[in-house]
């Protein structure tokens, strides 16, 4: 999914990390309210960062092989 305003999201995600705050970004929004069925990573909140949080687990996975 691609919204309107991604572009906006991630040059302002990366002028946050060339800062001089914080090392972390963090994608804790609605953890332990989503549904893991097998595979597959289900939100019930539209705001979720699931979507981040398996695109990164999946990353994970790809740098182990």
């Amino acid at each position: 999914m691609i919204n309107a305003d991604d572009l906006e999201n991630w040059s302002k995600g990366q002028l946050g990390l060339e800062s001089t705050g914080g090392d972390w970004v963090s994608f804790h929004r609605n953890h332990g309210a989503d549904a893991i069925e097998g595979d597959v990573s289900f939100s019930k909140n539209g705001t979720s960062e699931i979507v981040m949080r398996s695109q990164f687990k999946a990353w994970t996975e790809y740098m182990r092989t």
